[in-house]
């Protein structure tokens, strides 16, 4: 099955995998969508968002966790040290700094 370019939209043939692990040649990028039919643009913007969004999620819950992970065979503790945005953002305060009237001259 061909894939496309979630980058560029470029579609290649499915003997081009050894090609693709370097990345897309025409832009770089290096995810790719198998496909029977071509996507739009908006399509693509689409999937990358999406793709994007889980992989976000998915960090944040791993380190929110403080579990072990495996990795490359090595063992990995993820320390709990991970805020989301509002969490952060219920924290802090908004600081304004009024300017005296030597320093607008």
């Amino acid at each position: 099955m061909p894939h496309q370019c979630l980058k560029c939209g470029k579609i290649f043939d499915e003997n081009s995998s050894k090609l693709l692990l370097k990345g897309c040649p025409n832009c770089g990028g290096t995810r790719f969508f198998f496909t029977k039919e071509p996507l739009s643009e908006d399509e693509r913007k689409n999937v990358a968002e999406k793709l994007d969004e889980d992989i976000r999620e998915k960090i944040v819950k791993l380190m929110k966790s403080g579990e072990k992970i495996k990795f490359f065979d090595k063992e990995f503790s993820i320390p709990k040290t991970v805020e989301t945005e509002e969490e952060r953002d219920e924290d802090r305060e908004d600081k304004i700094k009024v300017a005296d009237e030597e320093d607008i001259e």
